[in-house]
């Protein structure tokens, strides 16, 4: 999940918290102004009857209230929350009803105190036949009278205010998150321009790219930041490329005088002893592997992505070809070339000197005549020789820079061969494998995204 989103969904969650919590807050305190209202209905119509005894009460049939008027007292005459219960408590415990009304309220030991008038009156939700109805129980002067009220209304009154409630609320969640996502979206652009930014450098290797701040918030700190790195590592790679460099001519020099002068020794007249000549072959063999390893260090030192050739299309196939081509004319090996066409993105350059340095691993390993075999396909270059193999504690080293087994120290090499393979590999964001051969030697390869 991205930042951006988790910054909107911490957002819809906060929004969430505050709407349910308003939702209960609002419902609690709509219940509680309705029941207040009841409650004072109630109260009021009992003050009314207080004033009269029980028997003008028109009770149990005393005055019989047939068809009572929209005026009555009792309410009887109306409908629906407006219509009142009645029932009157002698201080005997007698409960009398009006003659019209079917429905018996329920008598507690504190309705019954309050007849006597040791009890005070009291309000409370009761269930009844005909549902819940919220009950006052008031004393009277000869016992008590009770009022009641259906709580139908009010039900239906409170879940339509806690469905209004409900999608108030989600519509406020769903509006937080929008909204969350849209200022998450622009305070992050920011941030967004610094990933792309750092993903092309990755990519391309490209140190002058350059973040524009325009501001000096936390966001433009880090952008300032970061152009100061940039420009830090630019100037690091430019003595680096620089010493690399030097480095390099200033050790060809002497390498390519003492070169001259062994060869000029070999050509000097005179007797020419079997010591002598193993001598100048020893050193003449020497500086040859003096200067591979000057060239390998130069080239492993210095960042081949620098000035180098763009990435493109190009044929693993057409590569290996021209490679196999050219060492099949300098050397006695028979090579053999499996392949078929294997595009991939990448530097024709680099790619060559990594096919390069991985036939002449493999002709340096495999004896005289032997064959070389090089396959070729769907991103992959693996070539096969015919020497001792590798141990299998040492395949998991041998593209390490100067590492060389026991049985390579004997023979030429700098241990960087290897080494350089795997950074054009690595640099082109494919792998490297090393296995063993079907003819007993060893299988060195890289496979590239195709």
């Amino acid at each position: 999940m991205t930042l951006r989103a988790r910054l909107a969904l911490v957002t819809a969650a906060v929004a969430a918290l505050v709407v349910v919590t308003g939702v209960v807050v609002a419902r609690t305190v709509a219940r509680a102004e309705l029941l207040d209202q009841i409650d004072e209905s109630l109260v009021q119509r009992a003050a009314d009857l207080s004033r009269a005894e029980l028997g003008s009460l028109g009770l149990g049939g005393s005055r019989p209230v047939a068809e009572p008027g929209p005026d009555d007292p009792f309410g009887r005459g109306l409908r629906g929350f407006d219509a009142l219960y009645l029932q009157a408590i002698t201080a005997d415990g007698v409960t009398v009803a009006p003659s019209d009304q079917t429905l018996e309220l329920p008598v507690t030991d504190d309705d019954l105190a309050i007849a006597t008038g040791e009890g005070r009156g009291a309000v409370r939700t009761v269930q009844t036949e005909a549902g819940p109805m919220r009950l006052l129980t008031a004393h009277v002067s000869n016992g008590a009278i009770q009022v009641a009220r259906s709580m139908d209304e009010f039900d239906r009154t409170m879940r339509g205010i806690t469905v209004r409630l409900l999608v108030v609320g989600l519509g406020g969640v769903i509006a937080a998150g929008l909204l969350g996502l849209w200022v998450t979206r622009r305070a992050l652009r920011p941030v967004d321009e610094l990933t792309r930014t750092v993903e092309h450098v990755t990519a391309t290797k490209d140190l002058d790219t350059a973040i524009a701040v325009d501001r000096t918030d936390e966001v433009g700190r880090l952008a300032a930041g970061f152009n100061q790195m940039m420009h830090s590592l630019r100037r690091s790679r430019t003595e680096q490329e620089q010493l690399v460099r030097d480095a390099g001519h200033e050790l060809r020099t002497p390498l390519t005088a003492l070169r001259t002068n062994v060869e000029m020794l070999a050509r000097t007249d005179g007797h020419m002893t079997e010591d002598r000549q193993r001598l100048i072959d020893a050193a003449t063999r020497e500086i040859e592997e003096l200067s591979t390893l000057v060239s390998e260090l130069v080239t492993l030192a210095s960042d081949p992505d620098v000035g180098a050739e763009p990435m493109t299309p190009v044929d693993l196939e057409d590569i290996s070809s021209e490679v196999v081509a050219r060492f099949g004319r300098r050397t006695e090996h028979r090579i053999v070339l499996d392949s078929r066409p294997s595009m991939v993105n990448g530097r024709a350059a680099a790619l060559e000197r990594a096919i390069s340095n991985l036939v002449d691993n493999a002709v340096k390993w495999s004896p005289p005549e032997a064959t070389v075999r090089v396959s070729v396909g769907d991103g992959m270059v693996a070539v096969s020789d015919a020497g001792p193999g590798i141990r299998d504690e040492d395949k998991a080293r041998v593209f390490d820079r100067f590492y060389r087994s026991v049985e390579a120290r004997t023979t030429p090499g700098s241990g960087l061969g290897l080494a350089i393979v795997a950074k054009v590999v690595e640099q082109h964001g494919g792998t490297v494998f090393v296995g063993d051969a079907a003819e007993g030697g060893a299988t060195v390869g890289f496979r590239l995204p195709c």
